[in-house]
């Protein structure tokens, strides 16, 4: 019987990375990844030694003094603001002023603009060790897929090469690294499978599916792979989500995470992929 799951740079509850209005959820599980990324950048000074230990103190604060500041809202003092958005800025990079003047609240994009703005670079999304110039230094959108657009060209080229060459294939029909038709057509609604009476149609969450196959399977082991440079499922927010798992004591020892020093796609470092190769066979 189906005995494992294998998670590579997931998102099982869109609650957790969409910046919706009213939703500061986003806001607290993506900080620990703003930071993850200022340290890459050495944009924040003094610069940790250590990553790891650096990240769980972020994650920490994020949860036990961020958290409830956000959540306090328009109740929150003047006073307690500044002193949250300074504390912001010494994880982020980003200064005190910017914090203010966002009310404590940066999404991602807006992160990707701001950290190295000063330089007239902006930063990957899927993998923010990638740096590239902004078409409008300005605008807080995020203008075209910079992580794509350094490595897509690479993969065509060497999927196009060995299907002609190796396969003696050919094909009039293009290759698409990533597929824009299949983007906008995706269903989004999700019915799990536990019906709560009076629930409504919100985000897309398969938590509950997991967790089924879990709790009918108490054999089924878990593995989570997740890179700290990742601004599109960023690693604490798929913590969180596998946190929402609400298992079993005794199948707490069923959930292996793995982290990496890497963005969304794992395989993109030499090193990591040995990595990754060696923990997935020993899994």
């Amino acid at each position: 019987q189906f005995n494992g799951v294998i998670l590579l740079s997931s998102v099982l509850n869109f609650e957790a990375s969409s910046f919706q209005p009213g939703n500061d959820l986003p806001y607290i599980l993506f900080l620990p990844s703003y930071a993850a990324i200022a340290w890459y950048h050495h944009a924040i000074s003094p610069r940790p030694a250590n990553l790891p230990a650096f990240l769980k103190q972020v994650e920490h604060y994020a949860l036990y003094t961020y958290a409830p500041a956000l959540l306090e809202a328009d109740r929150l003092s003047p006073q307690q603001k500044e002193k949250v958005a300074a504390q912001l800025a010494a994880y982020t990079g980003l200064g005190a002023a910017y914090w203010i003047k966002a009310n404590l609240r940066v999404n991602s994009v807006e992160f990707e603009k701001a950290l190295l703005a000063s330089k007239g670079l902006v930063t990957g999304r899927l993998d923010a060790r990638y740096t590239g110039y902004a078409i409008n230094p300005v605008l807080a959108t995020r203008e075209y897929p910079l992580r794509s657009s350094s490595i897509s060209a690479a993969f065509t080229a060497a999927i196009n090469s060995y299907l002609f060459h190796d396969l003696h294939y050919a094909s009039r029909r293009p290759y698409l690294v990533l597929n824009g038709q299949v983007i906008r057509h995706w269903d989004w609604m999700h019915a799990g499978p536990f019906r709560n009476f009076g629930a409504r149609p919100g985000f897309t969450n398969v938590v509950p599916d997991l967790r089924r196959a879990m709790i009918t399977n108490p054999h089924l082991q878990l593995m989570v792979n997740e890179g700290y440079f990742d601004l599109g499922t960023p690693f604490f927010a798929t913590e969180y989500t596998i946190a929402e798992l609400n298992l079993p004591p005794a199948l707490l020892a069923h959930v292996h995470t793995f982290h990496y020093m890497v963005g969304h796609m794992l395989y993109l470092n030499t090193a990591t992929l040995a990595q990754l190769h060696h923990n997935l066979d020993s899994f």
